[in-house]
């Protein structure tokens, strides 16, 4: 779903329904689109969360040190096959005639341009940001979990290790938050895409990875965490807060960002913490085991929901480079390729949404079963592990049934 969402706003974005700056989209359904941009920070929360378990509970519990070569081993199958074939696609149909030699091909393979933008192509790219922040995260994830073991293993019972825990992650949170102090500051000049760096996102991995040490801990507490029980008394509760947030996001109570009315620097705070606090309450109820309700059974274990989560990940992957089809824009079609905010507008909204999404899902559904699965049987052949469905950002999806017990 939250994949969905993004192709929704892309969409909505290049159609002039949502708005951009001093450019206003529709009225209504023009500011509720512009809101679903709150839904990339529960990528993140989902892979420190999931990701990190496994050493919240070698800590917390003292089971097995996770390895770190398989652990990089089955991120690199599961995230760079399909990232792979996109990168080519996308330079060859879209930004064949700017490529100007081996480094234009090799910096997005080796996921490199986004630090080292300077002449990169890069038209129906430009959402691949995503892809080096979490892999920079991959990499830092053994010496994230090492750090907080040597920091917190001689607590002396559980809840001491995992209070323990925390502190090296408030850490890594803040250099986040200061990263994000930097880029703001007024005053301060430097290329948009420090924005897209994987620290700004440090502080939404570490609260995915406090969500995992907490549910470590509350497997072994005498008794659950409060938290745990709001969530297992009121589970839709989280999700009405969750809305009510989306809708001060949407609404932007002190500012457009970009607009110069109000100081950037609490324009971007304010958006940042609000998602933060989004993707937690969406989360939550479905991390904690036994927490179900019938309305979040409707609404995730129905068939479509299930297979879109299925191929999230190429859904985020492949709906850009379709819109870029949709417009005719680059070297496929014999022209230069363009930056696509020059066709905002030009189109209407539900013959493009047809397009993008009905190629999309087909494109999803051939990286699935042609790319990623095949990968994933190599990862678990190896693991001798039976596959699991993945999100997006290629982590396990927390589905309805199994409450990612």
């Amino acid at each position: 779903m939250l994949a969905l969402g993004i192709l929704l706003y892309h969409v909505a974005f290049m159609t002039g329904v949502a708005s951009f700056i001093d450019q206003p989209g529709h009225p209504f359904w023009g500011v509720l689109i512009d809101g679903l941009m709150i839904l990339l920070p529960p990528f993140f929360v989902m892979s420190g969360m999931f990701l990190f378990r496994a050493h919240a509970r070698n800590t917390v519990l003292g089971t097995k040190k996770p390895s770190t070569k398989s652990f990089l081993w089955g991120r690199a199958l599961r995230i760079l096959p399909g990232y792979w074939v996109l990168v080519i696609v996308g330079l060859l149909t879209i930004n064949l005639t700017a490529i100007d030699g081996a480094g234009d091909i090799l910096r997005p393979l080796t996921m490199l341009h986004f630090f080292w933008w300077e002449g990169q192509p890069v038209i129906g790219l430009e959402h691949t940001w995503t892809v080096p922040a979490e892999f920079t995260f991959y990499l830092l994830m053994p010496i994230l979990g090492w750090m907080a073991h040597r920091f917190a293993r001689n607590g002396a019972t559980p809840a001491q290790r995992a209070r323990r825990m925390l502190i090296p992650l408030a850490g890594f949170s803040l250099i986040g938050f200061g990263w994000i102090l930097l880029t703001n500051f007024p005053g301060f000049t430097a290329p948009s895409q420090l924005w897209f760096w994987p620290i700004y996102f440090f502080p939404v991995f570490a609260v995915g990875m406090a969500l995992a040490v907490l549910a470590a801990y509350a497997e072994v507490a005498p008794r659950k965490p409060a938290i745990y029980r709001m969530v297992l008394k009121r589970p839709n509760l989280f999700w009405v807060v969750a809305l009510a947030l989306f809708a001060v996001y949407t609404w932007k109570p002190i500012g457009i960002p970009g607009m110069g009315d109000v100081p950037a620097m609490l324009q971007e705070f304010l958006g940042f913490f609000l998602g933060l606090a989004f993707a937690v309450l969406l989360v939550l109820p479905l991390s904690v085991p036994g927490a179900t309700s019938k309305f979040q059974e409707r609404v995730l274990a129905n068939r479509p929901i299930r297979f879109a989560g299925k191929i999230s990940f190429g859904i985020y992957l492949w709906h850009v480079v379709i819109v870029e089809y949709w417009f005719a824009n680059g070297s496929i079609f014999g022209v230069e390729a363009v930056h696509d905010i020059v066709f905002r507008g030009t189109t209407g909204f539900w013959p493009m949404l047809a397009f993008v999404l009905g190629f999309t899902v087909v494109a999803a559904t051939l990286s699935y079963y042609l790319i990623e699965r095949p990968a994933q049987r190599l990862r678990h052949r190896r693991a001798k592990a039976p596959v699991t469905p993945l999100s997006v950002t290629g982590d396990q999806q927390p589905q309805p049934d199994t409450r990612a017990a």
